[in-house]
């Protein structure tokens, strides 16, 4: 491949213009059909709510608290936009599927640059990617993040750098910031790569504000969260000593964390638990995690593939990052920040590479494009497509899967359609309904995702994380203390398990509202109740606990 841009006779726009369409309509089609039981996108929503009153508080809480899990910028941009379009869920979607499909036209004309067989080839084969195509028709902050880091190394690769490409490449990897906490690995490289480029007025204006800000958000973040459990804070989340998560870790909906252990209170504890933590997240990333969000295809019943694949990433995924840091050093810089940064994270997710599956796929075929630059003949230079022809395929295998099964659903009763929620999540909504019609405006819940019960029903909730570090007489007198008039249990999350079992003992205390199929249960605080629906809510509590889970 050579160094100077490439002029083929089809314009870059023309050519892009195919695969962006078909991302687009797929994430469409595939779009969410109403709030989701992961509850990321009620949370956003409700702090979007906030902000345009000026505050950002867990105001679906009892006691309410300032927010200092997820920064600001997403929840603003949502806001502004439900504040003018309405807080329907379809303002948001499109909104999330023009990021997306905005992130990836941007870098594909960063790549057309280099190499526009490259750059068609890794555009076409990530806009049929099924995590892109998802994330990107859900209410997650996946697709802005995209953009922002799209833009971000749009800036960086400017051919003539300038103040004003300097400030907005530093100026938009504040935004990757203050969107996902992650992007503090791009703050690190557009950093590193004016340090590097000895850039210092550049680097040291840069690494101020980023002090300021990146510092500020942390200290609101530490004193927002208190005496937070892992789950509730990325501080207690780094602190974890163990710390996992449960069970739907290839759903491109967040995964159920589950706190196992506790903190780390030392930095001999602190190295010891980060070098754990490597060791394991190292090969689950390279031989499941990256394999299933680039979607490489599998044989079944043998590990064959693992292997193959395997190599594959190592040997593509080298060349490729040496190929990436001579022709644009901020981008692999960015890949080697996010990289470290999900070896040491606690716990290892695929959808924690959904951000960089555009950047992973043009390494793969940067360094397969540098393996077969020096052979000649049509059998060497057709490896590139032929790659790209696999990963499409196996792509939209998947999204036809996906299509088959949203054509099922009923997006005009999404909650109680087979098709759009299995049972256990459609009993969690059954539920919610059954609370709303039920419960006065201001009962108080312990519920699994209180942030969703507020949205969906307006009635607070106690924080039922904290709720789960407390044994049965505590949780009793804790549920007395805040007022708890109504529990709404459902198996969408683990810990709903041991809080069931911890109330066994005060399970008198509680009447039977509704039990559901899939697995949900609806109490009512009663005094003084009589023997026999006594007897019928104990029952109905310890069948809720065995399972199944």
């Amino acid at each position: 491949m050579n160094n100077s841009p490439s002029r083929p006779r089809v314009p870059a726009p023309v050519l892009a213009a195919i695969p962006l369409a078909v991302h687009a309509f797929l994430a469409w089609r595939l779009r969410a059909a109403a709030i989701s039981t992961g509850q990321d996108d009620s949370v956003y929503l409700l702090l979007g709510r906030g902000l345009r009153d000026f505050a950002y508080s867990n105001y679906w809480l009892v006691p309410s608290a300032p927010h200092g899990t997820y920064p600001p910028l997403y929840p603003l941009i949502l806001g502004v936009t439900t504040g003018i379009f309405g807080e329907g869920l379809t303002p948001a979607l499109v909104q999330s599927v023009v990021f997306s499909t905005l992130a990836l036209g941007i870098l594909f004309s960063i790549a057309y640059r280099w190499s526009p067989p490259v750059a068609f080839l890794t555009l076409s084969v990530s806009a049929v990617n099924p995590w892109l195509v998802r994330l990107a028709g859900m209410m997650y902050t996946e697709p802005f993040y995209l953009l922002c880091t799209a833009l971000t190394l749009w800036f960086l690769a400017a051919p003539a750098a300038s103040s004003r490409s300097r400030f907005g490449a530093g100026s938009l990897a504040m935004a990757t910031f203050l969107v996902r906490v992650m992007g503090i690995t791009m703050v690190a490289a557009v950093f590193l790569t004016w340090v590097i480029e000895r850039r210092r007025r550049a680097a040291f204006v840069f690494g101020l504000v980023s002090l300021l800000c990146v510092g500020g958000w942390f200290i609101r973040a530490r004193i927002a969260a208190g005496a937070a459990m892992a789950g509730q804070s990325y501080i207690a989340d780094a602190l974890s000593t163990r710390f996992r998560a449960t069970p739907a870790q290839d759903s491109a909906a967040p995964a159920p964390v589950t706190h196992t252990g506790g903190l780390v209170t030392s930095i001999p504890a602190f190295v010891s638990t980060v070098a754990k933590r490597v060791i394991s997240n190292t090969p689950a990333y390279l031989s499941r995690r990256v394999p299933s969000v680039l979607a490489f295809p599998t044989i079944p019943g043998t590990t064959l593939d693992n292997w193959l694949w395997l190599a594959l990433i190592v040997g593509l995924g080298g060349l490729g990052l040496l190929e990436l840091s001579r022709r644009l050093p901020g981008a692999a810089l960015y890949l080697a920040c996010f990289g470290g940064a999900l070896l040491v994270w606690p716990y290892s997710l695929p959808r924690f590479l959904a951000p960089v599956i555009p950047l992973l796929l043009l390494v793969f075929f940067l360094g397969l494009g540098r393996l077969v630059k020096r052979r000649s003949g049509a059998v060497a230079w057709t490896l590139l497509p032929l790659l790209a022809l696999v990963l499409t395929v196996s792509g939209f295998n998947q999204n036809r899967r996906e299509l088959a099964a949203v054509a099922r659903c009923d997006r005009s009763a999404p909650y109680t359609s087979e098709g759009c929620y299995d049972q256990v999540e459609r009993a969690f909504f059954e539920a919610v309904r059954q609370a709303d019609r039920d419960a006065p405006p201001g009962a108080v819940f312990m519920s699994p995702k209180m942030a969703t019960v507020y949205l969906l029903t307006g009635r607070r909730s106690i924080d039922e994380l904290r709720a789960t570090r407390l044994g049965p007489e505590e949780l009793r007198q804790h549920l007395k203390d805040f007022g708890v008039q109504y529990i709404l249990f459902s198996r969408i999350h683990l810990d709903q398990k041991w809080l069931a079992e911890r109330l066994q003992s005060s399970c008198g205390e509680w009447e039977v509202r509704a039990e559901y199929a899939g697995g949900a249960l609806l109490l009512r605080r009663v005094d003084n109740q009589p023997p026999e629906p006594a007897r019928a809510s104990c029952e109905a509590m310890s069948r809720f606990a065995k399972g199944p889970w």
